[in-house]
């Protein structure tokens, strides 16, 4: 039986992924070479039982990635398609995690498919206020799976319609020596809009901003729902598209996105 590469998507964030065990990082950039494209990362799930499969993440600069949300989904759906299997476990490096494929629409006369999936996200913790210095000010440091410092755009009197002047600010963080904050960190910056929250991030190894970004989105659901018993902000609108995150107990679970864009014979 050939290997599949599946060329898919959550909330616009772009990724080749294979569930074969003898498919690597290095081949599997290669062929998004080979066809012109440019994925944001690449993900290795070999399948480890009917609905178990592991999970390897790597940015464009083939750095590893612990976590990201908009992955989970999109390994969710292309699992589905391959294996016909709605809900699935991922072994990620921050824990088991649950995804499930809510809806799915095929797309008439095209080898396309777009879906809503559910996944499960780590508990996110909320770290307190870092201090960048007298020029950039304060930020809140939770960790979401992945590190993120989150800043409100109203207190940087900047708005999330002019990237421009948030992505210098980004740069003049990068910039710090400061625990060595441009390795270490994603940024995540919010606009409140009634109860929708807009929600860009600029991403470590990528070194721009994204079309979305589910652990910034839950960082920021952390940062703003720390003070209240009861969830106030829980709809994020990023450039990618909306996603939705779903307390219960002490579980997170992130509603959203995924879609197929390709299937690759290889």
């Amino acid at each position: 039986m050939s290997d599949q590469i599946f060329y898919t998507e959550g909330a616009k964030n772009s990724f080749f992924l294979s569930f074969s065990k003898s498919i690597d990082f290095k081949a599997l950039r290669s062929k998004a070479l080979d066809l012109g494209l440019d994925p944001d990362g690449y993900i290795i799930a070999p399948k480890r039982s009917q609905n178990e499969a592991d999970f390897v993440f790597y940015n464009k600069d083939s750095s590893l990635v612990d976590f990201c949300g908009n992955a989970l989904r999109a390994v969710g759906l292309c699992f589905y398609e391959q294996f016909n299997e709605k809900n699935l476990v991922l072994n990620t490096s921050v824990g088991q995690m649950r995804i499930e494929v809510v809806s799915t629409i095929q797309i008439d006369n095209q080898n396309e498919s777009n879906a809503q999936v559910k996944a499960q996200m780590p508990v996110p913790l909320y770290n307190g206020k870092l201090n960048l210095g007298e020029e950039l000010g304060e930020s809140q440091f939770v960790l979401a799976g992945v590190p993120h410092l989150v800043f409100n755009l109203k207190n940087l009197n900047m708005s999330y319609l002019k990237l421009s002047e948030v992505k210098d600010f980004c740069l003049k963080v990068r910039s710090l020596n400061f625990e060595d904050l441009r390795q270490t960190f994603n940024l995540s910056f919010y606009e409140l809009k009634d109860k929708i929250v807009d929600v860009v991030t600029f991403e470590r190894g990528v070194e721009d901003f994204t079309q979305a970004c589910g652990s910034g989105a839950l960082s920021v659901y952390a940062a703003l729902n720390k003070d209240y018993d009861e969830c106030c902000y829980s709809e994020f609108k990023m450039p990618g598209g909306r996603l939705s995150i779903q307390q219960k107990d002490d579980m997170y679970f992130m509603l959203g996105p995924a879609r197929v864009i390709k299937r690759i014979i290889v």
